[in-house]
């Protein structure tokens, strides 16, 4: 018989050694380390990019501070103070002080607006940033055509009138130098625009109008509110001179009819120094924008 050849034995097995393969792993960890650094410095080159164009951008809007010298300045037409605090039932106060009615000659005006004005609701339309109402002629001229009857100064509960000032168009922080036109010895009135006058149903009320407050809104008018930074007298005749305007393009038209982009590029305005908001619109705007963004509060 011939003899059975026996099975080959399979070869030894080699095994991996672990030494290349943790060498690999700390290969890959090592990439995976420079590569965050890298997008770390790419994302901090962006931020600088990004903080230079704001810084940029800033000082384009300090240098668009003071308007054109071609631009012809406007006019009061109309000082206007509280004639009767007349009832307002239904309403939180029961009483209101909108009834204004133009007044003659020079009236002392501060901090608080008029001397000689009351303002009843201060929570809603008074304090100092809020210390004077005003509504252009141009303006109460559109309404009259559209109401089919006369808008006089003081219907709105406004305290001036004026003509040739775009007065919904000022944009928030601007500023007017108001003061006689001949050197009579009255010095310089300086006041800024702080936010648009927002309509409400003691407005209705007295309008006597349907669907007034949205109507009012709608129409994109809303007149001015503002303060006083230097005080002094202000009559009628009495020039107004826009000296000053921050740049960020928001006016208070645009604050009226609550677009959140209004109210975003007024918060970053706000936050470099471009413009200075007053407590109470600085509030307003940040409790917009933390409505829309909860982040940019």
């Amino acid at each position: 018989m011939t003899a059975m050849t026996p099975p080959s034995a399979p070869p030894p097995q080699v095994l991996s050694s672990p030494a290349p393969l943790a060498h690999e792993a700390q290969a890959q960890a090592q990439e995976a380390r420079e590569a965050q650094a890298q997008e770390a410095r790419e994302a901090q080159a962006q931020e600088a990019q990004a903080q230079e164009a704001r810084e940029a951008q800033a000082q384009e809007a300090r240098e668009a501070r003071r308007p054109s010298l071609a631009q012809r300045p406007g006019r009061l037409t109309a000082v206007c103070v509280v004639h009767a605090i007349i009832e307002n039932p239904g309403e939180t106060p029961d009483v209101t002080a909108i009834d204004k009615r133009p007044r003659p000659g020079r009236l002392a005006v501060g901090s608080g607006g008029f001397a000689l004005d009351t303002q009843v609701d201060r929570r809603h339309h008074g304090g100092h940033e809020q210390a004077l109402y005003v509504y252009a002629d141009e303006d109460a001229a559109w309404w009259a055509g559209q109401l089919g009857r006369q808008v006089p100064a003081g219907l709105f509960g406004e305290n001036l009138r004026t003509s040739g000032v775009d007065v919904s168009r000022a944009e928030i922080g601007e500023r007017w130098r108001i003061q006689p036109p001949d050197a009579d010895g009255a010095g310089p009135v300086l006041v800024e625009v702080t936010s648009p006058r927002t309509p409400c149903m003691t407005f209705q009320k007295r309008m006597d109008q349907p669907h007034w407050i949205k109507r009012f809104t709608l129409a994109g008018l809303p007149g001015a509110y503002l303060r006083v930074l230097t005080p002094g007298t202000l009559g009628a005749g009495d020039v107004v001179e826009v000296v000053e305007r921050p740049g960020h393009g928001v006016t208070v038209a645009d604050m009226l009819t609550g677009r959140i982009e209004a109210y975003l590029a007024l918060l970053e305005a706000h936050d470099t120094g471009v413009v200075t908001l007053g407590p109470k619109v600085a509030g307003q705007v940040r409790r917009r924008t933390s409505r829309a963004h909860p982040s940019s509060a």
